[in-house]
């Protein structure tokens, strides 16, 4: 059986609750069910009550913006959780809580899991900040992966003296210890001396009701050393116009993260899973002649 979102809730197990199923995946896993809930409906729903041998209810973690529109538009009855995690930790380092309010779930990854250390760090220096303070997030733990395939260097320069593995990922923790993730080191950018979370700004834009996706990219800046450039795909059957964009921001985002160009895409430049933002700033640069 097939459960369609329009239909009747689906009966209960013996013990009176649905199982849960754990439904992880990426901006593009989420956006291509919100394109065609049939085709989540028919599959992945399916799998998840094969799995568990009743209709289930999945816990979705990933790609927060995207992961919000699946519980919108295709879900109802999915469960919002955060988490973080890369490969490098062989997983998961961090959880929300299922008994975590949903605003706790939405402000952070919530608390590390067993058996891992975690600190937040100055990306220059190596000091630990106060707790609330933003940086680099760096952690040691019993599932942490032995080193980057024949590349010793690497491998080594990705650990201190203490062993702790640095992420490259901007972050914060609470006095909690719940883990808060804004994006990577190398997507924030420096406007006019203000530190810009590209990530912040792809939500933003994400919440425009005719922007499918967003991708934010930095390129250098004579007055203000960086600015932020957006590549926007939009909703099918959606018109907006680059003015559209700038004026969605202004006033509702400081002007200083107000993107200075914005082009619209139909397509992503892809590794296997993820957009890659190199080749976005490699056509924005050529464009404007900056590549000469």
């Amino acid at each position: 059986m097939v459960r369609d979102p329009a239909s009747t809730p689906p009966p209960r197990p013996p013990s009176g609750r649905l199982p849960v199923a754990d439904l992880e995946g990426y901006r593009a896993l989420y956006q291509a069910s919100v394109d065609d809930p049939g085709a989540y409906w028919a599959k992945v729903a399916g799998e998840l009550e094969w799995m568990s041998g009743w209709p289930a209810n999945p816990v979705v973690t990933g790609d927060l913006a995207a992961a919000r529109r699946f519980t919108q538009d295709v879900d109802a009855a999915a469960v919002l959780v955060n988490a973080y995690g890369m490969t490098e930790v062989c997983g998961t380092l961090a959880y929300s809580r299922l008994d975590d309010s949903y605003g706790a779930r939405m402000r952070s990854c919530g608390p590390l899991l067993p058996e891992w250390e975690a600190a937040v760090v100055e990306p220059l220096t190596g000091r630990r900040v106060p707790p609330g303070t933003s940086g680099e997030l760096v952690t040691r733990g019993r599932s942490l992966f032995s080193g980057y395939y024949k590349n010793p260097d690497q491998t080594a320069a990705s650990r201190d003296a203490d062993g702790f593995f640095h992420t490259g990922d901007h972050c914060s923790m609470d006095e909690n210890g719940f883990v808060s993730f804004h994006g990577r080191l190398r997507d924030v950018l420096k406007v006019g001396g203000e530190n810009v979370s590209a990530r912040e700004v792809e939500a933003f834009l994400d919440s425009h009701p005719s922007i499918k996706m967003s991708q934010i990219v930095g390129i250098s800046d004579d007055r203000l050393t960086e600015v932020p450039v957006a590549f926007v795909e939009l909703v099918p059957g959606a018109e907006l116009h680059e003015d559209d964009v700038v004026a969605y921001c202004r006033g509702t985002i400081a002007s200083f993260k107000v993107p200075r160009h914005v082009r619209f895409v139909t397509e992503w430049p892809m590794s296997s899973t993820k957009i890659q933002k190199f080749r976005l700033r490699e056509q924005i640069l050529h464009e404007l002649g900056h590549d000469r």
